[in-house]
């Protein structure tokens, strides 16, 4: 997962993935078949580490608050040591347009989050915390491209500052 999280999917060579998984070439076949059956296995591993970060975005209580604080570690994390895209956002500019199964993979990522960003602003908009006309689902489609946007952002070698600046303008917005 960390050689396609960094490299890409086609920029992954072989040595490397074998090198970091430490097997064989004749393993890799055996138990993969394939690079792209080892790529649709890593991405399904990262899937299941941001399940993991989004148990507490999921609360049915969430708010923007809780948004905000998943944002925040975004940076945070995409701030400390040597910065790279989220590999779902590297997957989809490299692949989801020319491979089915992975358009389909990055869908489903983008879907959820939408539905649980938007689930957060619909309590916040109900506890009163927000007052806006613009509907949860947009709201939660911009906040969702504002999180994919600091993963460029720390790409090119952004500061934790400058993601903490992007973040504040796009929450201000909404408040």
């Amino acid at each position: 997962m960390e050689v396609f999280w960094y490299h890409g999917y086609e920029a992954a060579t072989l040595p490397e993935l074998l090198d970091e998984m430490g097997i064989s070439r004749q393993s890799l076949y055996d138990t993969y078949g394939d690079k792209r059956t080892l790529f649709l296995a890593a991405l399904e591993r990262y899937l299941g580490i941001m399940d993991e970060d989004f148990e507490y975005l999921e609360d049915l209580d969430a708010t923007l608050d809780t948004v905000r604080e998943y944002a925040d570690g975004v940076a945070r994390t995409m701030t400390s040591g040597e910065p790279r895209a989220c590999m779902i956002l590297r997957t989809s500019i490299e692949l989801a347009r020319i491979d089915e199964e992975v358009h389909e993979i990055v869908t489903r990522f983008t879907r959820r989050l939408e539905r649980t960003f938007g689930r957060a602003v619909e309590n916040s908009i109900e506890n009163g915390d927000i007052v806006t006309d613009k509907s949860p689902r947009a709201i939660a489609r911009f906040l969702f491209s504002t999180i994919q946007g600091l993963s460029i952002l720390a790409c090119t070698g952004a500061s934790r500052r400058t993601l903490k600046d992007v973040l504040d303008i796009a929450f201000g917005a909404i408040h």
